[in-house]
């Protein structure tokens, strides 16, 4: 029987994704509902291992509670595999995705919760066990939201790769590091001073290197770096920099920077 249960299991979900082709609609859940995959038609095949194997295309909604990971797209081939803690629950290990992709992470931190949201015109994810890694090409938009201070790192490129926590938690939340390239543009919020409101930060350059890993957490700009203060903050506009990094404190607000070169 134990044997035998897969092999069940796997014609059972076949049969319901043929129904759903033809309704228009397509939903799978795991047992334990911890993958939610949602499309409007679908094929499926059950591979060895086992491997659990997705062709989904018009508005596909992939949700991994377990690694706090929901995608979107028009069109994604998916690769899901049981989760070792729990066999009842189904993880993403790979996904391609096209057109309209979008990555929101979601992570609880030592203070609040924090998402994180990419955006491209491509992108593809992998569950490397131990992290998972992001590629996307663009244009692109990254997101950097905590819910517990509301303050945001906003940043587009042309590409961006990223390296995000495996599962639920982080210490600052669930992007470890991201690098975009491609007439860069950011946008991040000072740290009150003096128990005022700061600056928000836009600057623009060549390639962005952001390490939340670091003590303290650091954004790096590089090749033609502009950088402008707006609001009520009391810094003003630099030009002509070849090199600026922010330091940042565990709210991802910046806390100052250091430039050089011209």
């Amino acid at each position: 029987m134990f044997v035998k249960r897969p092999f069940v299991l796997g014609i059972a979900v076949f049969v319901v994704a043929s129904l759903a082709i033809g309704q228009g609609v397509f939903r799978y859940t795991d047992q334990a509902g911890a993958l939610v995959v949602n499309a409007k038609s679908a094929r499926f095949t059950q591979a060895a291992g086992p491997v659990y194997k997705f062709t989904l295309s018009g508005n596909v909604v992939v949700d991994d509670k377990t690694q706090g990971l929901k995608l979107s797209s028009q069109q994604v081939t998916l690769d899901a595999v049981p989760s070792k803690a729990d066999s009842k629950k189904s993880e993403v290990r790979k996904a391609i995705a096209t057109g309209g992709v979008q990555v929101t992470k979601t992570v609880t931190t030592p203070r609040g919760g924090r998402i994180t949201k990419m955006t491209g015109s491509k992108g593809d994810y992998t569950n490397r066990t131990s992290d998972g890694l992001v590629n996307l090409s663009g244009p692109v938009t990254m997101t950097n939201l905590d819910s517990a201070s509301q303050q945001s790192l906003v940043a587009t490129g042309s590409t961006a790769v990223a390296i995000v926590e495996p599962k639920t938690t982080g210490k600052r939340g669930g992007l470890r590091s991201a690098t975009l390239t491609g007439s860069v543009k950011i946008t991040v919020v000072q740290a009150p001073v003096g128990g005022k409101k700061g600056s928000t930060m836009v600057a623009t350059g060549n390639r962005m290197v952001f390490d939340n890993l670091s003590t303290p957490p650091t954004i790096t700009l590089s090749g033609n770096v502009n950088m402008e203060g707006r609001g009520p903050g009391s810094f003003g506009t630099m030009r002509g920099v070849s090199r600026a990094v922010l330091t940042l404190n565990d709210d991802g607000e910046w806390t100052g920077f250091s430039t050089e070169g011209t």
